[in-house]
């Protein structure tokens, strides 16, 4: 799935992981107000070999933006879901089972990392 940027007014939105009291990993589609700006703590470039990152939690609330290759994700719910060029997730399992991280192809993405108490449901919504 690409969520790309749409140029003629259309619904962005992004996948985000988070854990449940319970620690079971989740993915859901959240549609996001187009112009939201995102409150970085720190924007970081990363690239990435074919590899996989075996079963983690995030190390803390940031978004994800990919700009190159293919990375395979899977959460603990069984849920599996390919990200390429144009994808925005938001990852806030920082608790929990956490999820699978598989580079299909080389990866390159920004890491755009947000304050602990930020609430990416609020954000979306234009709060």
């Amino acid at each position: 799935m690409v969520n790309h940027m749409p140029l003629d007014g259309g619904d962005l939105s992004l996948t985000r992981i988070y854990a449940t009291p319970d620690g079971e990993t989740h993915m859901q589609q959240v549609t996001i107000v187009a112009g939201a700006a995102i409150p970085s703590a720190a924007v970081i470039a990363s690239s990435y070999k074919p590899s996989t990152v075996d079963w983690h939690t995030a190390p803390r609330k940031q978004f994800i933006a990919h700009l190159a290759g293919v990375v395979e994700t899977s959460v603990s719910d069984g849920t599996q879901r390919r990200f390429g060029p144009g994808d925005l997730v938001y990852v806030e399992d920082t608790v929990g089972k956490g999820h699978l991280t598989k580079m299909i192809e080389p990866v390159t993405n920004l890491f755009i990392r947000v304050p602990d108490d930020f609430d990416v449901l609020a954000w979306a919504k234009g709060g």
